[in-house]
């Protein structure tokens, strides 16, 4: 197992003796690699199905593959090219996608990295919010069957699968067991809170709870997530 520092952007020169026993770094962003011996990964800000993810692409992959990127992930949705974000949750912009649509466009997207990228690729598991910008993205199903279609693996963010289940009034462990966790290759650690009766991944210090959740997960995963 191999602990990630998924805010690398933040990183520099006089801070880097700040966090030790980290193992990866995980980028954002394009920037100065300086680290060397760390094993490096980039997630993107730019979801799937988000407008413009192709253009994005191109204008990162000189710096996934000049730096030997070992994996790229981005979030799996929203359910429409366009959104808003005013808060902490998306509002559709342009019209919600159909399943198909959607499976359609997921497919070409990730095919397109393939032809120009040689590391492994994963989607991120969103946090359900009740807009019609996560309609499907969050499901358990739709999820398992993306991640299995096209052959990639599972960024399994456990405070957006606890926010989801919460949100969608399923049980926490239910809906955790439903995911594809075989192909669970990285997984972001945080705390969720409820906040104005909202459920939502405030990046909060984990604590027991996620803790304990973590501990269920474990022994599911690959072992050298």
């Amino acid at each position: 197992m191999k602990l990630v520092l998924p805010v690398s952007y933040l990183i520099n020169d006089d801070n880097v003796s700040s966090v030790p026993g980290i193992d990866a770094l995980e980028y954002k962003m394009p920037q100065t690699v300086k680290w060397a011996g760390k094993t490096l990964f980039f997630h993107a800000a730019h979801g799937i199905i988000h407008d413009g993810f192709t253009e994005f692409f191109d204008s990162v992959a000189d710096f996934l593959i000049h730096n030997r990127i070992e994996l790229f992930s981005c979030d799996l949705g929203p359910a429409a090219e366009i959104v808003e974000n005013p808060d902490f949750y998306y509002r559709p912009g342009s019209k919600i996608l159909s399943v198909q649509e959607m499976e359609d466009k997921i497919s070409d997207r990730i095919s397109y990295v393939r032809n120009n990228y040689s590391g492994e690729i994963a989607l991120e598991n969103l946090n359900f919010f009740k807009s019609p910008a996560y309609e499907h993205v969050c499901e358990p199903d739709f999820i398992t069957k993306i991640v299995r279609q096209n052959d990639i693996y599972l960024l399994l963010d456990v405070a957006h699968a606890l926010v989801s289940a919460f949100n969608m009034n399923i049980r926490a462990s239910d809906y955790i067991s439903s995911l594809p966790l075989d192909r669970v290759i990285e997984m972001h650690i945080s705390g969720p809170a409820i906040i104005n009766g909202i459920c939502r991944d405030s990046h909060d210090k984990p604590g027991d709870f996620i803790f304990e959740t973590l501990d269920s997960i474990l022994p599911r995963v690959r072992p050298d997530v």
